[in-house]
């Protein structure tokens, strides 16, 4: 059950009207009105009926509703006294994909509130399909995730489908990294050719599903003529990388100095290479706190000095 739901049944009995109470929540009719039709399935109850004076709450449904403002009124109780939102401290609460320069904007925004004294902050790498769950869910307030430009229409589908907000922040071609000592790392550009006499680094949990059926099933990544090694970690990454064999990773554009020259290199790919939108998103009923604000802002920062 969705507390967010909860909060809007509540709205809807207090209106007494689906599109009234739409509008206060900041949605449209018929998001609304599929919210509490989830909310109903599965508490397993008609929650509201229709009369001559509008919405109305069922006998259960206006127990129901009762239960529900006890349970809002016990959340807000506990935020003002643990949510750091609410005193004006820093709060940030984001899922992401791995990547380099969402990283250094982190870092960036860590150091710009080094003096506030209170908040909660919470930044969590994964991969697409779970920062989209958190995010609709409520599990994560923000979140920012990479696509291959081929296959956007379907990662916006199921944005909105989950009524959630999003922009895109940046399109770009992706980049290799290899080892310093890799005779291909006296290059300024790598070909696809070159590529296929190497083992490309995966991060295992972050392969992408581009259809809705096995037959439609890609990675980012996908190419019969590459062999590929799968890590779950980023340390795992850079430690294979030093290990001398020859492997590669595909990243995306690096903040400048992010990696040791003596330890790797960072080439373009020559010739026709995938291009990739990066997209932030959260909940259309949610505000983004001063917070969000300065994290994002920090990420739009490193973009625009790439």
């Amino acid at each position: 059950m969705n507390t967010l739901h909860l909060k809007y049944a509540i709205e809807v009995e207090k209106t007494g009207s689906i599109s009234k109470a739409a509008e206060n929540l900041y949605m449209n009719q018929p998001q609304l009105s599929k919210a509490i039709r989830e909310l109903e399935e599965s508490v397993g109850i008609s929650i509201f009926k229709r009369s001559s004076k509008g919405v109305v709450p069922t006998t259960k449904g206006a127990e129901f509703i009762m239960d529900a403002k006890g349970i809002i009124a016990q959340m807000e109780r506990l935020e003002a006294t643990y949510n750091p939102k609410k005193s004006g401290a820093i709060t940030l609460d984001a899922a992401v994909y791995r990547c380099e320069y969402i990283s250094s904007a982190f870092s960036r925004f860590l150091m710009r509130m080094r003096d506030e004294k209170k908040g909660k902050i919470t930044y969590r790498e994964t991969n697409t399909t779970r920062a989209i769950k958190n995010v609709a869910t409520g599990e994560n307030n923000i979140g920012i995730i990479k696509c291959n430009a081929d296959y956007e229409q379907y990662f916006l589908q199921m944005l909105e489908e989950r009524e959630l907000r999003y922009e895109v922040l940046w399109e770009y071609d992706e980049m290799v990294l290899i080892a310093a000592d890799n005779p291909l790392a006296k290059k300024e550009l790598i070909t696809e050719e070159e590529l296929e006499d190497m083992t490309e680094l995966l991060f295992g949990d972050n392969l992408i599903y581009y259809g809705r059926s096995a037959r439609s099933v890609k990675t980012a990544h996908e190419n019969e003529k590459v062999r590929h090694m799968f890590i779950y970690e980023r340390a795992g990454m850079c430690d294979a990388l030093r290990s001398g064999e020859n492997l590669y990773a595909r990243i995306t554009p690096p903040p400048y100095g992010y990696y040791n020259k003596e330890e790797f290199a960072v080439l373009p790919i020559q010739g026709e290479s995938t291009r990739y939108h990066d997209i932030l998103f959260y909940r259309k009923d949610y505000k983004k706190s001063a917070s969000d604000e300065l994290f994002i802002e920090a990420v739009k920062e490193i973009i625009s000095e790439l």
